[in-house]
C-alpha cells in the first residue's frame, strides 16, 4: 500500500513491481487538479467529487464519469476534504503523451493541454523533456486558489516550483499544432532523503523508512 503522502519509484524501465497495489490520495475541498497513479481507473473512485476534463478543442470544462486515461489531468471539485483510493497497476515505464493545439492564431485561449502525474511518486519539471511545448507547468493550489508556474531553469510566480506531486495535474502550454511530452527520469520523491516503504500480505504488515545521507555533510 501507499498512503497519502507516500511515495514508490519503479526504477526498472520494464516494470519489476508485479500485481495490483493500494494507493491513498486525499483530496482538499475545492477545485484541484488531480491524475490517476494507476491503469484504467474510472471515475468512479472519485465519488464524493465531480471530475471535469479540459477539452482542447472547444476550450471548456466537460464533465467525466466513465474512463480515466493515463497521463491525463482532470479538475476535481469537492465539498469537503475526502479520500480517495485509486487499486491497480502501477505505470512504471516510461511514459510519453501527444498534445494539440487547434488554433494557433488564438495563442491566450487554446493551446492548453491538462496533463497528469502518471506515477507513484513526484516529478521533477526539470528533468521533462518538452517537444513543441512550452518549458513552463501551471498547477492550482486548492488552498489558495492560485495558478502556481514554474519554468525550468528557476523561474517561478506564485510560489511555483519545479515538483508534480503523486496524484496531480498540471497544465501545459502548445506552441505547435502537434506536440510531445515525454517524462520517465523526471521520477523522483517529494521528501528528500526518506522513504517510506509498507508492505502487505493478507493481514501481515511490515513498515520500513529508508533515508540517505550526503557525503557533503
Amino acid at each position: 500500500n501507499i498512503e497519502n503522502g507516500g511515495s514508490l519509484i519503479d526504477s526498472n524501465t520494464t516494470g519489476c513491481i508485479l500485481g495490483n497495489i493500494t494507493v491513498q490520495k486525499s483530496i482538499p475541498a475545492g477545485s484541484s487538479f488531480v491524475s490517476s497513479p494507476i491503469q484504467n481507473a474510472t471515475a468512479e473512485i472519485f465519488a464524493e467529487n465531480s471530475v471535469f476534463e479540459w477539452n482542447v478543442q472547444t476550450a471548456a470544462w466537460v464533465n467525466v464519469t466513465e474512463q480515466l486515461a493515463d497521463f491525463q489531468g482532470y479538475k476535481a471539485e469537492a465539498d469537503v476534504e475526502n479520500n480517495v483510493t485509486y487499486f491497480g497497476l502501477i505505470n512504471a515505464n516510461n511514459q510519453s503523451i501527444s498534445l494539440t493545439n487547434n488554433d494557433l492564431t488564438n495563442q491566450n485561449e487554446h493551446g492548453w493541454n491538462l496533463v497528469g502525474n502518471p506515477f507513484t511518486s513526484a516529478l521533477d519539471a526539470e528533468v521533462i523533456n518538452f517537444y513543441n511545448i512550452e518549458n513552463v507547468i501551471y498547477k492550482l493550489n486548492p488552498e489558495t486558489g492560485n495558478i502556481e508556474i514554474y519554468q525550468q531553469g528557476g523561474l517561478s510566480l506564485n510560489n511555483g516550483n519545479q515538483l508534480v506531486n503523486l496524484g496531480e495535474g498540471f497544465f501545459l502550454k502548445t506552441i505547435s499544432e502537434s506536440a510531445d511530452l515525454q517524462i520517465g527520469t523526471a521520477k523522483v520523491h517529494n521528501i528528500p532523503g526518506l522513504l517510506n516503504l509498507k508492505t502487505r500480505e493478507n493481514r501481515l504488515t511490515d513498515e520500513n523508512i529508508l533515508f540517505t545521507v550526503s557525503n557533503d555533510k
